[in-house]
């Protein structure tokens, strides 16, 4: 019997694919992985073994790696794309000071590193390019976690709650009155998202 998964096309398939494998994902584990919400709703975690073959955690160690899994290319931005919603803070003045810990920041100082990492992740990198090593060292290595299924329907009153930084479907199902949570940054990429009315 043919499964929600087995409607992609297969540039799709191959898109989720590739996807899953850039994850760390073996793909053929999640052969045939078809997630239902149930009960107050799902929230996919490591801890829980029942989801132990559908969630990675990676250690990464640079903004550009973080940039490439979770982030927009520049590439977006080259054509008509607005970055208007970006904040772009100029590089602060103890970039070069390789002594500088995040603990000795001032608040001000914090809240622009947090604006230049959100900058160089979600909008042009190459306007922020000048607080890479500064991200780099105080902000990075940090662990992440990856959700991907090859398929998932949302039941009504039953929604997902999304709060790992990634999620990989091939096929999501929004059944009439299913909802999807976000709860936390997340990143979702479907090949197909069909929201049935």
């Amino acid at each position: 019997m043919p499964t929600p998964f087995d409607m992609l096309s297969q540039a799709q398939k191959d898109a989720f694919y590739a996807r899953v494998q850039q994850l760390g994902f073996d793909p053929t584990a999640l052969a045939g992985s078809h997630l239902v919400t149930s009960g107050n709703g799902v929230r996919v975690t490591g801890a829980e073994r029942a989801f132990a073959h559908h969630v990675k955690y990676k250690t990464l160690t640079s903004v550009d790696e973080i940039k490439r899994l979770l982030g927009v290319p520049d590439s977006a931005f080259k054509g008509s794309t607005s970055d208007q919603h970006v904040r772009y803070v100029p590089p602060p003045k103890y970039a070069d000071n390789k002594q500088m810990t995040l603990l000795a920041l001032t608040q001000a100082e914090r809240n622009d590193l947090e604006a230049a990492a959100y900058a160089y992740l979600f909008g042009d990198s190459s306007k922020v390019a000048g607080w890479k090593d500064v991200i780099n060292r105080l902000l990075l290595p940090r662990e992440l976690s990856f959700v991907a299924y090859e398929c998932i329907t949302v039941k009504p009153g039953m929604p997902l709650i999304l709060t790992n930084p990634s999620y990989t479907f091939g096929t999501v199902i929004i059944e009439q009155g299913g909802e999807i949570i976000v709860q936390s940054e997340s990143k979702m990429d479907a090949q197909l998202l069909i929201k049935q009315s």
